[in-house]
């Protein structure tokens, strides 16, 4: 069962990558991180609320592939890292060799992944670079590339 569900999501991931190449506009770059491309602090109290995105792991996975993003192998982990039996609050969560993709359901999670430097928060979508040690100018094109999925997606 386990093995199909991964390759369920493989080939989930792999029709997201194909489906946004096809889409990509030829010359584009996704550029390094500037004050405009930064989006608002991650929350700060536990009483607030994630702003919701249809946004999956999967498609920011597929974007960062298509910006040319050193991306060659991805993992669905959703089963063992959220949900009823996972261990933090989310729905989603991707694995590369460079970063962790996670969309959050809670605050609290999303502040205790991304906080110090160690990830970034764009509405309900994480990026945790600390669990990989990605280098610092990389960070940046992988931010990014998720403002850019944020801006084209979420308005």
């Amino acid at each position: 069962m386990r093995t199909t569900k991964l390759a369920l999501a493989t080939m989930t991931g792999l029709a997201l990558v194909a489906g946004l190449a096809s889409c990509a506009t030829p010359g584009t770059s996704t550029g390094t991180k500037t004050a405009a491309a930064t989006s608002k602090p991650s929350p700060t109290a536990s009483g607030d609320v994630l702003p919701k995105s249809s946004i999956r792991a999967l498609d920011v996975v597929a974007t960062f592939i298509n910006a040319g993003l050193p991306e060659t192998s991805f993992k669905d982990v959703s089963d063992y890292q959220c949900g009823e039996n996972g261990i933090n609050e989310c729905t989603d969560w991707v694995t590369t060799p460079n970063i962790d993709v996670v969309k959050f359901t809670s605050v609290r999670e999303a502040e205790y992944e991304t906080k110090g430097g160690g990830g970034y928060l764009k509405g309900d979508i994480g990026l945790v670079f600390y669990k990989k040690g990605t280098a610092k100018d990389q960070q940046g094109k992988y931010i990014a590339a998720l403002d850019k999925l944020w801006a084209e997606k979420e308005g």
